[in-house]
């Protein structure tokens, strides 16, 4: 289905550092024009306008890992070409053989953008994102086609999406590990890893982010989200993010104790705030909208079939908190 396998590529003996976006070369990229903070991009004919002339002509790499420090340069439009795994995993306790840890450097105002369902961003156990975006500048995940102008207001599913994995516990494993650091589990939409016994892991930052017209149906009750966080850790940072018009869930939480702040869920196509697997996080200043006819739950709060014969008592059992929020169902 993918191109290109994380499992597989575990395999490579180096890492190679991915050229930054606009580095070298005529590349030619022009700015897409300031964007404004987590506001709806939908509407008349796309989302936020500029020149279209020759933002498609430079690309980011499309090189599987991504070597510790490696920025992608500010105020491009950038392309990425098919799964970009940050490091390679470090397991659940940080000391698995051939791991290597590694470090995304997004500034603010870059525009990352994917053409297909198989673009999307996976931070691997061990590595970090850093994307810091602004109110003025934020940092923007979409597809070319919303670069363009030319894409509709109930387009999903586009290309991807991100998936953030980390160390923090889960409770989908079987009995004897759970609640050790071999407490793991393979993540919704990829093949790679997630999970670990480190509740205050640290997978990095996203503040002022704003994703759009992502998710993929890889098979039914097998989707890329638009983020997804599994297993992520408290010693994340996430505030200021907008989803707007995924595919599938806007986020969805795979165990893991990471907070997030100031979310924005709009257009979903299925659910908006799905939880699993025993995470234990919490989320404050929550806006969800959801689309005429489009969409299944708000919030969708699970906690495991496990191995137990009662898996919704199986520990650490999801106990998210939901404070200062506006949910706008379909009417």
């Amino acid at each position: 289905m993918f191109t290109k396998s994380i499992k597989n590529s575990l395999f490579l003996t180096s890492i190679f550092l991915l050229a930054a976006c606009g580095g070298g070369g005529d590349t030619s990229i022009a700015s897409p024009g300031e964007l404004g903070p987590l506001s709806d991009p939908s509407g008349g004919g796309g989302s936020t306008g500029g020149s279209n002339s020759n933002v498609l002509t430079g690309s980011c790499p499309d090189s599987e890992f991504i070597q510790v420090g490696s920025p992608v340069a500010g105020n491009n439009v950038c392309a990425i070409q098919g799964p970009i795994t940050v490091g390679i995993d470090m397991g659940g306790d940080g000391t698995k053989a051939g791991g290597a840890s590694g470090t995304l450097i997004i500034p603010a105002g870059v525009v990352i953008m994917g053409r297909t369902s198989n673009d999307y961003l996976v931070v691997n156990r061990g590595s970090k994102i850093i994307a810091n975006g602004t109110r003025s500048a934020p940092i923007r995940f979409t597809h070319n086609t919303a670069i363009e102008g030319t894409v509709s207001e109930n387009e999903r599913g586009l290309w991807g999406g991100i998936v953030i994995l980390g160390k923090a516990p889960i409770n989908k494993c079987s009995n004897d590990v759970r609640g050790t650091a071999a407490c793991e589990r393979v993540v919704e939409g990829s093949d790679a890893l997630m999970g670990g016994a480190t509740p205050d892991d640290d997978s990095g930052k996203l503040n002022f982010v704003r994703v759009e017209y992502a998710g993929y149906e890889i098979f039914p009750g097998n989707e890329l989200n638009g983020i997804t966080f599994g297993a992520v850790g408290s010693g994340t940072e996430v505030d200021y993010i907008q989803v707007h018009n995924n595919q599938d869930d806007c986020v969805e939480f795979f165990g893991g104790t990471v907070n997030v702040k100031h979310l924005i869920c709009t257009g979903a196509g299925d659910d908006n705030l799905d939880i699993d697997w025993g995470y234990q996080g919490k989320m404050q200043f929550v806006v969800v909208k959801q689309s005429s006819g489009v969409g299944d739950h708000i919030v969708e709060s699970d906690n495991t079939n496990s191995d137990s014969s009662v898996g919704y008592l199986t520990e650490p059992r999801s106990r998210p908190m939901v404070a200062n929020f506006t949910f706008i169902s379909q009417g």
